[in-house]
């Protein structure tokens, strides 16, 4: 901010994106938010350090950089991009001194090294078209807020224009760099921290194109990439910002400004229903894994880890003994009757549950009582012939999602959910289950669900 000269108030624009739903959606989990914000955060120090005008404390470039790796495959292109930024600056001695450091790390980092399950790569015959396609979606799929349908379509070409943008102002920026008389200096820096971290995000994007190819265009769309949609933007508004003559950078601001918060305003209708239901179902398979041994929502696409993995870390208690005691006992002892109906869905499993290695009861309740809320529910499962087993999954209210939730207060709940062929066999009673507060309160389900694993 400093180094392109803008005022503070550019930082609210950054602020409205940076802590919104959208970035949230990755910091959920605790996995993503270690692996993809801390991967961008470290290489950013890491760069910051190799700046000319910190010469003198350069060296801590290197334990950021090794951060860096740590965290995220991507993380290992800090070090391509940290050694060309050096060349750049004709730092001949320091560019030495990084390359060989980092080749004999890079060494020991590969030593033994082998891709994650989630790493498939197409043919070459396939993978330069899957990878062009993928990077320029990526670079732009931060649009995907605007639509759910259109997504892959809007993201790209929201991409197009963000890589045009960037390369074309950084490209007259080092052009006019040339022109000046102090290119002999030794402080010439031809190519900006801010020029060189977008570079060291599109290095991210391909690499995640690369490794991701056999996902097709659902790459675009994962969320858990959302903090490198939302630092591309960011960057690009900087670098907006610091391409705009005086006069109209303060015009600019404040329409970036008001976008930015009208759009947060926006992610945070079109998002609260999907972070109470992702908060939900961790919530719910931390009690799930912890009494039972898995796992109904995470990770549908592998099996379950073993406890020894586990072995070191404690579940955190969302719902004590006596709370999943008086939902057990109310579901399998009632005897009320109402009219909240349980509707199987038969064909081929939708959605996320696509993916799943294990077979998916996907159902629907609907009927259900206006004193059932919409959003951190769960569904109980008591099994009736072995009265310790207990299972929490959570729901999802289809009437309450996005703008549909807040013009669609009258309208019938629906909610719905999958269950992985996972549970013991049993004849489970069921109920519909939730906090009010620190009250445990249910309403049963007269259906029961019979689950034989073949």
């Amino acid at each position: 901010m400093k180094s392109k000269n803008l005022s503070t108030w550019a930082l609210i624009p950054i602020a409205y994106l940076l802590f919104s739903p959208f970035s949230l959606l990755v910091h959920i989990f605790s996995l993503t938010a270690f692996q993809s914000t801390l991967s961008v955060a470290f290489s950013f120090t890491s760069l910051y350090f190799m700046q000319q005008c910190k010469r003198d404390s350069w060296l801590w470039c290197f334990p950021f950089a090794i951060l860096a790796t740590l965290t995220f495959l991507d993380g290992v292109s800090i070090i391509p991009i940290g050694l060309f930024w050096l060349l750049t600056q004709k730092r001949w001695k320091d560019s030495f001194i990084f390359g060989g450091l980092m080749i004999l790390y890079s060494v020991f980092y590969f030593t033994n090294f082998k891709f994650s399950s989630a790493t498939q790569i197409l043919p070459a015959k396939e993978l330069v078209t899957a990878v062009s396609r993928n990077f320029i979606g990526f670079s732009g799929s931060f649009a995907k807020v605007i639509s759910d349908t259109h997504a892959i379509k809007i993201s790209m070409f929201a991409g197009f224009i963000i890589l045009v943008i960037f390369f074309t102002i950084a490209i007259i920026g080092i052009v006019k760099k040339y022109n000046l008389p102090s290119k002999q200096s030794n402080s010439f820096e031809p190519i900006g921290l801010l020029e060189v971290s977008f570079l060291r995000l599109l290095a991210s994007v391909t690499m995640i194109s690369i490794g991701r190819s056999s996902d097709g265009s659902d790459v675009i769309l994962a969320s858990r990439f959302n903090i490198y949609d939302v630092c591309i933007v960011i960057l690009s508004i900087i670098l907006i910002f610091s391409a705009v003559k005086n006069q109209r950078r303060k015009l600019l601001t404040t329409g970036v400004a008001v976008a930015s918060f009208l759009s947060c305003i926006y992610m945070y209708i079109k998002y609260d229903s999907q972070i109470a239901l992702t908060q939900s179902e961790l919530k719910a398979d931390s009690y799930n894994y912890s009494k039972n041994g898995v796992f109904l929502h995470q990770d549908i696409n592998l099996t379950d880890p073993d406890p020894d993995f586990y072995k070191n870390c404690e579940f955190p208690v969302f719902f004590g003994d006596e709370t999943i005691e008086l939902w057990k006992e109310k579901i399998i002892n009632h005897r009320e009757d109402n009219s909240i109906k349980l509707v199987q869905v038969s064909g081929m499993p939708s959605g996320k549950y696509k993916v799943s290695i294990n077979p998916i009861l996907e159902f629907t309740l609907t009927n259900i009582p206006d004193h059932v809320p919409s959003k951190k529910i769960y569904l109980g499962m008591a099994d009736q012939n072995a009265p310790g087993k207990f299972y929490l999954v959570a729901l999802a209210c289809s009437s309450s999602s996005g703008f549909r939730g807040l013009f669609n207060k009258s309208g019938e709940k629906q909610m719905y959910a999958g269950i992985p062929a996972k549970l013991s066999d049993g004849d489970y009673a069921l109920g519909l289950c939730w906090l009010d507060g620190d009250v445990p309160k249910v309403t049963p389900v007269n259906n029961h669900i019979s689950i034989t694993r073949q």
